[in-house]
C-alpha cells in the first residue's frame, strides 16, 4: 500500500490546494505544484529517473510521476524548463528525494 503511481496523483490532487504537496531538496521543502503520471518504469521509490527540461521524473512502486513545475519557499511557481536550468548540476539520476 502507498507510494503507487494512481494514488500519488490521486493524493497529489486531493491535497494540491491545501495543505499542499512538498518533497525535500537540499534540505529545503520545495512545492510540487503540477505533477503528472509519465511511464510504467520500475526503479526505487523516490530515487530520481530523469531530469530534463520537460521534468523532474521520480520512481514510485510501479512507475514513474513526473514534477511539472515547482515553488521554493519564498519564490515564484517556476516551470521545468527554469527548475532544469537552474538546478541541472544538482539534481542527477538516481539521487533520492523524500
Amino acid at each position: 500500500m502507498g507510494n503507487y503511481s494512481d494514488e500519488i496523483k490521486n493524493k497529489f490532487l486531493a491535497f494540491k490546494k491545501w495543505p499542499k504537496v512538498f518533497f525535500k531538496f537540499g534540505g529545503v521543502n520545495v512545492e510540487a505544484v503540477d505533477l503528472q503520471l509519465h511511464s510504467n518504469d520500475i526503479g526505487n521509490p523516490g530515487e530520481v529517473y530523469g531530469f530534463d527540461q520537460e521534468a523532474l521524473k521520480i520512481y514510485c512502486k510501479n512507475g514513474v510521476v513526473a514534477i511539472t513545475s515547482v515553488k521554493f519557499p519564498g519564490k515564484k511557481v517556476i516551470g521545468s524548463k527554469d527548475f532544469f536550468n537552474s538546478k541541472r548540476d544538482i539534481i542527477s539520476r538516481g539521487d533520492l528525494l523524500i
